[in-house]
């Protein structure tokens, strides 16, 4: 099996400038795990479900234990 065997085509997006709620509010909707990040069509990174619970919603609450 082949990487195009599995891929999806239409990829869904975000720009930058984004809030993060409204990137899992987005990956909600679709019920997709991750969203590749754009800027005049040009892919500049990816955000996926991870990233939201790491550098997001686990650091937020170690802040706010201290």
């Amino acid at each position: 099996m082949k990487v195009k065997d599995v891929m999806v085509k239409s990829v869904i997006t975000v720009g930058p400038g984004e809030t993060v709620l409204a990137a899992a509010t987005k990956m909600a909707q679709n019920g997709i795990g991750a969203l590749v990040i754009t800027e005049k069509s040009s892919p500049l990174g990816i955000i996926t479900e991870r990233d939201l619970v790491r550098k997001v919603i686990a650091a937020k609450k170690t802040r706010t234990r201290q």
